[in-house]
């Protein structure tokens, strides 16, 4: 990390002193990374002392700075320059790459009947509101939007609960495990989501009017894929970490493995899916007796080597989401009430979901716990407002504002409401 930071530093330095137009086009680009990278560190300082999680604070100074921008202040435009969008999707892939390298097919399959029908009912309630929302209040509109906007909803952002559990010492109770192991689940189900109605939109943009035949062939292409991934992956990050046991040079685990992360998440974008799958699925994938050797090396652990990389790229695509949304739409009556209309949709799924809690395990924990919308919310939304049909965006400014102020006003709600209850029932 130090050779990293020197090497920027005199890299920056020449190009500071360099003449000519690559150096006038690339200033606005080291003054926009100041101001994204400070304002998230900043932020997310600033939230974590009132008790929230440092995402929270990250997305909120991206607000601020993209209402500083429209009154005029001299900002660079983070929010629409293509560098920070390009940036912004590799923070997303690296984040989604080091989720997956958090969990392994295995503990997947091993996390329980219970846990998973917890997840399914919290999906199935999250979409059927999305659906019915979107028929209720965006009539014209097509029945796609309203499952997007419900699969939005789907995903828990588990950094947020488990922080309040750990910090009441109550992570290790049952409601903590089941709603630890329901999270994971609910966030792979919300990525089959994604890319089911990613692929259906995608075929709506090359012209096809929409039936029930898109659905069908993006589910089966999505599920074909994260089959071929599961199955395919290890085989190939063998091969790919054989051929590297022979080579010389040092440091070789990161390039390596972040190489294959790419290049499975393009695999996903060539076949319509949302890179961010093959990214995930990439990270589910590798086998930490695969690169065994590397590490007997002396290479550290790629958790330790990838944590660096995305604590400089990941909050860059927080940041940039915030800055993105229009703070003037908070007077459109339509983002009001699609916003309120979500978090109910949201907080009626996750009770809905906590009956199905085993006898012996505090429903209203387990529900409550499940709450807050996070980072898989924020994809969902960056994926709306990039998508084309017929050259209009998937999702509307109204909506996609919508959509991350329900992770705002979820992820506030969430931690007191928690600790009243696990202080009521004594963490059962």
């Amino acid at each position: 990390m130090k050779r990293l930071v020197l090497f920027l530093l005199v890299a920056g330095s020449a190009f500071a002193c360099a003449p000519g137009a690559a150096h006038d086009s690339l200033m606005p680009v080291l003054v926009g990374l100041l101001v994204i990278l400070a304002a998230a560190k900043l932020g997310g300082e600033l939230a974590l002392r009132v008790g929230q999680p440092a995402v929270l604070g990250e997305l909120v100074v991206g607000i601020a700075i993209g209402g500083l921008i429209h009154l005029g202040v001299p900002l660079p435009d983070i929010a629409h320059a293509p560098i920070f969008e390009v940036l912004a999707s590799l923070g997303v892939v690296v984040l989604l790459f080091e989720v997956g390298l958090e969990s392994t097919v295995s503990e997947l399959l091993s996390i329980g009947g219970r846990a998973t029908l917890v997840a399914t009912i919290g999906v199935i309630g999250a979409v059927a509101g999305g659906i019915g929302l979107g028929m209720a209040m965006l009539p014209g509109h097509s029945f796609v939007l309203g499952l997007f906007i419900g699969g939005a909803v789907c995903g828990t952002s588990v950094g947020i609960t488990a922080r309040v559990l750990r910090d009441l010492k109550q992570s290790t109770t049952r409601a903590a495990k089941l709603i630890l192991g329901a999270a994971v689940v609910d966030d792979v189900l919300a990525l089959v989501v994604l890319s089911l109605v990613t692929g259906i939109a995608i075929g709506m943009a090359g012209g096809h009017a929409f039936d029930w035949r898109l659905p069908v062939r993006s589910g089966l292409l999505a599920i074909a894929f994260l089959s071929s991934a599961l199955i395919l992956g290890p085989r190939v990050s063998r091969w790919i970490f054989r051929i590297s046991k022979r080579m010389r040079s040092p440091d070789l685990l990161l390039p390596i493995a972040l190489a294959f992360a790419f290049g499975v998440a393009a695999i996903a974008g060539y076949v319509q899916l949302a890179p961010i799958v093959g990214a995930f699925a990439a990270g589910l994938t590798l086998d930490r007796a695969e690169y065994r050797t590397l590490i007997d090396r002396g290479e550290h652990e790629l958790e330790d080597l990838i944590h660096p990389v995305g604590q400089v790229l990941t909050p860059i695509f927080f940041v940039v989401m915030g800055a993105r949304v229009e703070l003037w739409r908070l007077g459109h009556p339509t983002v009001w009430l699609l916003t309120g209309a979500l978090v109910a949709v949201t907080v009626v799924s996750r009770l809905v979901l906590g009956l199905a809690a085993p006898s012996g395990t505090s429903k209203l924990t387990v529900a409550l716990g499940m709450i807050p919308r996070g980072e898989v919310t924020l994809i969902f939304a960056d994926v709306g407002r990039r998508l084309l049909v017929h050259g209009t965006p998937f999702l509307s400014e109204d909506e996609f504002s919508a959509i991350v102020f329900v992770v705002a006003v979820t992820s506030l709600m969430t931690p007191p409401l928690l600790r009243w209850q696990l202080r009521r029932v004594g963490g059962a």
